[in-house]
């Protein structure tokens, strides 16, 4: 936790942070603290929002935490905060948002957004299907209990990601196209 959240000095905060490169901007939360809007880390996150996708070259953004909001494997999901923060998220032109937890690979085409669960770095490999009565599990759209790590390019107004397994095999490729001012974005 230290390593990653402990002292960041990135915007000032230790806990969550922000940094931008070539006008994609990477929100890291902290799922441990309060991230409802009206809490410190929210206020932070609305405002930080707002403001990256005003500046000048602004392409996209994308959010990561630890503790997911939509999983079906997992025995935590968060639907009030995916829900509170789901409009946001889209007026800012958030893409994708990555979390983990579950040791596992899920992706999802929910709110408008591409939500990914990629967990699989090390850990017991769970149960992807344990809680699969959830509404949201009908808008999974790929899953795996598998070792892997997670290959993201964005060029130009396209975010590609490939999820590779242990053995180097390509289990699951998306692209989300980044939307234009005036256009929504597509999945594919």
């Amino acid at each position: 936790y230290m390593r990653y959240f402990g002292d960041a000095s990135l915007g000032g905060r230790d806990a969550y942070f922000h940094f931008e490169s070539g006008g994609v901007h990477f929100f890291a939360l902290n799922s441990e603290q309060p991230l409802e809007p009206d809490s410190v880390q929210g206020k932070w996150l609305a405002a930080g929002l707002t403001d990256a996708s005003k500046t000048t070259g602004y392409r996209t953004s994308l959010v990561f935490m630890h503790r997911p909001w939509v999983t079906c494997g997992d025995v935590s999901e968060n639907i009030d905060l995916r829900t509170r923060w789901a409009s946001t998220f889209t007026q800012a032109k958030v893409t994708v948002v990555f979390q983990a937890h579950m040791h596992a690979y899920e992706r999802f085409d929910l709110d408008g957004l591409t939500w990914v669960t990629t967990g699989g770095g090390g850990g017991l490999l769970p149960n992807v299907d344990e809680n699969l009565s959830r509404a949201s599990c009908a808008s999974r759209k790929s899953k795996g209990s598998f070792f892997h790590a997670m290959d993201v390019v964005i060029d130009g107004n396209k975010v590609h990601a490939d999820t590779i397994d242990d053995k180097g095999a390509v289990r699951d490729a998306f692209d989300v196209t980044i939307e234009r001012p005036g256009a929504a974005a597509e999945v594919q």
